[in-house]
């Protein structure tokens, strides 16, 4: 689904909130309901929630809580850019960790090849627990090419 990846800025926390909506103004204005400081919607991008997951790997490093991270180095530069772009241009999959987690199947599916969910199609555990996915991409250890891979299932 296309909608755009935002960057929201907290000037007082020097913090950004990488996310994806269709809607970002909207989403602007939700987050500073709860929010005592002033927060700036300082770009957006067309783009997935593989695209959102993709930032969030770049600037894991710099990953203060959830989709917040804190606003220096790279990231800082990238804003400045204003080329959230070249982030996307990089190919970030490592198939090794791919192979290693799933299974291609030949109706170009895949299974897992790990855990609770072992032996079941991907796109069956996407639809029926998603908070085991959430884990994957959100929590886990699992290599960052194994968490975009499963971004961009979802959205098949």
């Amino acid at each position: 689904m296309t909608g755009y990846v935002y960057f929201i800025l907290d000037r007082t926390l020097e913090a950004i909130k990488i996310g994806y909506s269709k809607h970002p103004e909207r989403r602007l204005v939700a987050l500073q309901t709860g929010n005592p400081g002033e927060l700036e919607l300082v770009h957006q991008v067309s783009g997935t929630k593989r695209d959102e997951a993709i930032y969030h790997a770049e600037f894991e490093h710099l990953r203060l809580h959830g989709e917040w991270f804190r606003c220096e180095e790279n990231l800082a530069e990238l804003l400045e850019r204003h080329d959230p772009d070249a982030i996307l241009d990089n190919d970030r999959y490592n198939e090794k960790q791919i192979r290693k987690y799933f299974r291609a199947l030949s109706d170009g599916g895949y299974e897992v090849s790990f855990g609770k969910h072992y032996g079941e199609r991907l796109a069956d555990v996407i639809k029926t627990d998603y908070d085991y996915i959430d884990w994957i991409i959100w929590k886990s250890d699992f290599d960052e090419s194994v968490k975009e891979f499963i971004a961009e299932q979802m959205e098949t």
